[in-house]
């Protein structure tokens, strides 16, 4: 597995948020390009303005599981940045899990 720097990092979100799809709800947002790699790649990215460091840490930790989890549904690769629109870190595992799931179904990256 190639391991990124950070300008390549940096340099990813910046395409994938110039030329990607935005899927939102109320909770979430995801940008998402399809096929841009042989594998799927997930970026989690969280604004200082949503909690403490360790809220924020707790609500990456959980999007984070949930798609190790459910990753082997995306039917091809896809690069995706998730971003959470308030503190998460508070919500049951399961209605979090619910809700992830579901604006993946809607950007169709899962089945």
């Amino acid at each position: 597995m190639a391991i990124l720097t950070m300008s390549e990092v940096a340099g990813r979100l910046k395409e994938i948020a110039k030329r990607g799809k935005r899927v939102e709800n109320k909770d979430l947002k995801i940008l998402y390009e399809a096929g841009a790699s042989s594998k799927e790649k997930a970026f989690f990215v969280l604004r200082k303005s949503i909690g403490t460091s360790a809220q924020r840490n707790k609500t990456r930790r959980k999007l984070k599981e949930i798609w190790r989890i459910n990753k082997s549904k995306a039917g091809k690769p896809f690069d995706i940045i998730v971003i959470p629109k308030k503190d998460l870190s508070k919500v049951k595992n399961k209605d979090l899990e619910e809700n992830f799931l579901s604006i993946l179904r809607k950007a169709e990256i899962i089945k």
